[in-house]
């Protein structure tokens, strides 16, 4: 199994150099490629812990240096996440307290492992004597509530990000941060998995530490390889469009509308009608605003208020009303579906698959096969 973190590490430390060589690199390529280069040391470390241990423990020194470097791992997605969702992000000082957790737990491995002379430290190795103290249950907590903790507020702050986007683009594509997406689900199941085991040893008396620690860089390794096999699979998948446009304070300056504004409604609906304005892809709210003549916060407040939908919503269900229609025309029998879905505005199979079933409960090719019969 030691080879499946030596695999691991590689990988994590590939991953790295790929970014840290990207052409135009930005600041969140910095920052993943980072939590990269930390997970690839925290496996390297747990990969030599293991190695020392079984050749005799030449090396003392080395006997748990992996654990504290874990406690960077949440704080590190933390800032990979604020880099991607929010455009004037900057960081400051008072952000050095994310590193708060790791600094607590290294100093209480200074105070209560390191310090120690070799003889010593190797011998409560090989007594598993460390298992017994206080300080094993704190450790293994702390690591999974702050790393827990961060996933799941990243993720949360990713869904907000992605309401947002959904306020002003009325296509996602290229927008939508589907990479980040895999990248905290694949980081919220292997912590989890891997911290649970640990608290769950210490309950239950499981296994010997030795087997109990290479099980858990084993998932940390094979999350690692998890994240290299989508990115290679799917291209330049490490490369997240950053959106400029300050979608919170879309959303914090939404006005509310007092009474319902029918003629406002009855207009919008008229121009998207005649003008068939849905049928551009690239069509975004500022866009529209500025053909109905009002501003964007204003229309925006019109769906989301008087329609009980966002930008996003609204343009596609007129692109897939656009679909029919066109789809049952004399003009669209000469068509393929996806000719059909391009001219209605959609600009990939995919999305266009995944909106029409969303609204219809069908596949393309299911409802239009209903209408034939």
């Amino acid at each position: 199994m030691e080879f499946i973190l030596a695999i691991g590490a590689f990988m994590a430390f590939f991953l790295a150099w790929l970014l840290s060589i990207k052409k135009n690199r930005g600041k969140a390529d910095a920052a993943l490629s980072i939590i990269f280069l930390v997970n690839g040391i925290t496996i390297l470390l747990g990969f030599l812990e293991i190695v020392n241990r079984k050749a005799g423990y030449p090396f003392a020194f080395i006997l748990h240096t992996s654990t504290p470097p874990i406690l960077l791992h949440g704080p590190l997605m933390w800032l990979y996440v604020s880099l991607l969702t929010k455009p004037q992000f900057k960081f400051r000082v008072i952000h050095l307290l994310h590193l708060l957790p790791f600094a607590i737990i290294l100093l209480m491995f200074v105070l209560k492992n390191y310090v120690l002379p070799a003889d010593q430290r190797i011998m409560e190795e090989q007594t598993e004597a460390f298992r017994q103290q206080l300080m094993f249950p704190v450790v293994a907590s702390i690591i999974f509530i702050t790393t827990q903790g961060y996933y799941w507020y990243s993720w949360l702050r990713l869904r907000r990000y992605r309401e947002a986007l959904k306020q002003y683009f009325g296509n996602l594509e290229h927008k939508d941060p589907v990479w980040l997406r895999y990248l905290l689900i694949g980081a919220i199941v292997f912590y989890a998995i891997i911290s649970l085991l640990y608290i769950a040893d210490y309950l239950f008396k499981l296994m010997p530490y030795g087997s109990l620690q290479t099980t858990g860089y084993a998932f940390a390794a094979v999350y690692t390889l998890y994240l290299g096999y989508y990115g290679f699979k799917q291209g330049d998948v490490f490369t997240q469009s950053k959106v400029e446009i300050a979608l919170e304070a879309l959303a914090d300056k939404r006005q509310e509308i007092a009474e319902p504004e029918q003629e406002e409604i009855a207009e919008l609906q008229q121009l998207m009608e005649h003008k068939k304005l849905h049928t551009d892809p690239e069509l975004t709210l500022a866009q529209l605003a500025r053909a109905a003549g009002t501003t964007p916060v204003r229309l925006s407040s019109l769906l989301n208020q008087q329609m009980g939908m966002n930008f996003f919503e609204f343009v596609n269900r007129l692109r897939v009303e656009e679909f029919k229609q066109q789809a049952l025309s004399d003009e669209g029998k000469k068509l393929n579906l996806m000719g059909i879905a391009y001219n209605s505005g959609f600009n990939s199979k995919p999305t266009f698959n995944r909106v029409f079933r969303s609204y219809t409960g069908k596949t393309p090719s299911e409802w239009l096969a209903e209408q034939q019969k």
